[in-house]
C-alpha cells in the first residue's frame, strides 16, 4: 500500500529541529568519548552550526506562534 504524506509547514520545522537536536546530540557524543583531536574542531564548528540553525528554527517557529 502507498502512503503519501504531506507535512504541513509546522511539522516541516519541527521534524528539522528534532533532527538537529539529535545530530547535535551525536556530536556531542562522539567530542566527549574520545581524545582531543582534529576531529574536535571540526565537530565543535558542526555544533556551532547546529546551534545557529535550532536558534533560527525556533525563531521562525516563535514567530508564526508554535512552540
Amino acid at each position: 500500500m502507498y502512503l503519501s504524506t504531506i507535512l504541513s509547514e509546522k511539522e516541516m520545522l519541527h521534524d528539522l529541529f528534532i533532527s538537529e537536536k539529535q545530530l547535535y546530540d551525536s556530536y556531542k557524543k562522539i567530542i566527549k568519548g574520545q581524545k582531543p583531536s582534529k576531529l574536535d574542531i571540526s565537530l565543535s564548528q558542526c555544533i556551532l552550526n547546529l546551534e545557529k540553525n535550532q536558534y533560527s528554527l525556533l525563531k521562525a517557529m516563535n514567530h508564526r506562534g508554535w512552540k
